[in-house]
Order: structure tokens, then C-alpha cells, then sequence
């Protein structure tokens, strides 16, 4: 059951179903259940069957490195742009240029790159709210949730 999983988690969102014959879809997930019981070396089988996913992810994330540096680098240099924008508005007494350094301000939040995550296929033991923010990361993809 445990590579069952692994197999719908690897294959998630690559197969969608459209049930009415129209723009509707739905991805085809694979949910299960695995109950073992004490002492049935779950850790180790979910381990083994996990390891070429955790593989996958180090793999994605590495290639994505660079990528996520350069963004958080950029985003870094708008927000104290911003900051410095926002004391020189608060300092101006012309409404004419205070105008135009909020436009600069709203200009630079525009242009601000989105923050990217290093790419996540599963999680363990996440609560719903974890669940939640890593699929916010993840750009609304679907993160998939194991236990061992």
C-alpha cells in the first residue's frame, strides 16, 4: 500500500478526469489508508518506499537553488527600496511628488518577483493549516501528506 501511495503521489496531476464533458476537471488522486500494526517496521517500509520522492525533492530543489536566491535577493532590494520610498513620501510636503513616490512605490511592489519555494511532492504529519500554507508555496499545487 505504502508504494500505491508513492505511485499517486509521483503521478499526481497528471491525469484529470472531465466528469460532464466540459471545461470541468478533476484530478485523479490516489487516497489510502495504511494500518499496520505495532512493531511491523512501518518506519523502515515507508522510509524505503519514500526515499525516491525526498530524492526527487533534493534534486528539484537543487536545480532550483539559484533561481530562489536571485528572487529573494531582488525581493530583498524592493522591500528596503520601498521602506526608503515610504520615508521620503512621509517627508514631502508637495503633494504633487508625494504623488509620484507612491506611484514609485506601487511600481516597485508590481514589479516585485513572487517568492519561490524549493518544489514539494509530499509532507508528513502536516496539520491542516500546514497543509494549507504549503499549498499557498507551492502555487496552489497539491502537496500530498504521508504518515509513518
Amino acid at each position: 500500500m505504502f508504494t500505491i501511495s508513492v505511485l499517486g503521489c509521483a503521478l499526481q496531476g497528471r491525469f484529470e478526469v472531465a466528469p460532464f464533458g466540459d471545461d470541468y476537471r478533476e484530478p485523479l488522486p490516489i487516497w489510502t489508508n495504511n494500518c499496520y500494526p505495532v512493531g511491523g517496521r512501518k518506519t523502515a517500509v515507508f522510509s524505503a518506499c519514500t526515499a525516491p520522492l525526498v530524492r526527487h525533492e533534493k534534486l528539484a530543489g537543487d536545480r532550483a537553488r539559484s533561481e530562489i536566491y536571485r528572487r529573494f535577493a531582488a525581493r530583498e532590494v524592493a522591500t528596503k527600496r520601498i521602506e526608503k520610498l515610504k520615508q521620503d513620501a512621509a517627508r514631502e510636503d508637495n503633494v504633487d511628488r508625494r504623488a509620484k513616490i507612491e506611484d514609485e512605490i506601487r511600481r516597485t511592489r508590481e514589479e516585485m518577483p513572487d517568492e519561490l519555494k524549493p518544489p514539494r511532492i509530499f509532507t508528513t504529519n502536516a496539520t491542516p493549516e500546514r497543509c494549507e500554507s504549503l499549498l499557498a508555496e507551492q502555487g496552489g499545487k497539491r502537496v500530498s501528506t504521508a504518515r509513518a
